[in-house]
């Protein structure tokens, strides 16, 4: 009975990873909003009623796919990034792995415009994108902290202030696409660059003490 059920649930991820992998690449050479299920479950060689069985519509779809590529991103994080890796290169890291999700899928518009930036994700996702990033960050900055590179801050509040930043970055680059007048414009291949550089700079002035007090006082001249 066990076997019966093991070849089951294989065949069943089988399929499963079919109609993603189906929906990616017709995402990326159509787009989302041209796409049917009807045309996905067609391209996969099974009905729509069997597609329902495991996305009941084309947002689930979306939506699962999305969590699927966030968990790989995780999973990168955790098998290329060491306890004993230097901050610096551990930011590096991270910021090269979302680097090369966001040119892997900036054409399907799953995670990212061609720009770079959100493409219209539902609420829920967003907030999972962003709660997965700053469990990134608060782990390398509390490693930094730890083995002494970095002295003792508010971590929470330091991950979300440069997750910001970085996102800032991206949105940049998005000027380049969109036409918005928001400055020089540069292309998304610079992001990465251009994060690294951010990076070694706000390294630096956390290696000076700071506490959430010094942060929040406004200096007058």
């Amino acid at each position: 009975m066990k076997t019966t059920e093991n070849i089951f649930l294989k065949s069943s991820e089988k399929v499963r990873q079919q109609i993603i992998s189906v929906a990616l690449e017709r995402f990326a050479h159509f787009g989302i909003e041209k796409t049917t299920m009807y045309e996905i479950a067609k391209a996969t060689d099974i009905t729509t009623v069997c597609l329902a069985s495991y996305f009941i519509n084309k947002q689930d779809l979306v939506n699962e796919i999305g969590k699927e590529i966030i968990q790989q991103e995780s999973t990168q994080f955790s098998n290329l990034i060491r306890k004993d890796t230097p901050i610096l290169q551990a930011l590096y890291r991270l910021l090269e792995i979302k680097d090369k999700t966001r040119r892997k899928y900036s054409r399907t518009q799953i995670l990212y415009t061609r720009g770079g930036i959100y493409a219209g994700l539902p609420e829920s996702l967003i907030k999972l994108i962003k709660t997965a990033e700053l469990r990134q960050l608060s782990r390398i900055f509390k490693r930094g902290i730890e083995n002494g590179e970095l002295t003792h801050f508010p971590i929470q509040h330091i991950s979300s202030l440069y997750a910001e930043i970085l996102n800032g970055l991206v949105l940049g680059a998005s000027t380049k696409i969109s036409g918005i007048s928001m400055g020089v414009p540069y292309l998304p291949e610079e992001i990465l660059e251009k994060q690294k550089e951010l990076t070694r700079i706000f390294i630096n002035g956390l290696r000076l003490p700071l506490s959430l007090g010094v942060i929040n006082h406004e200096v007058v001249g």
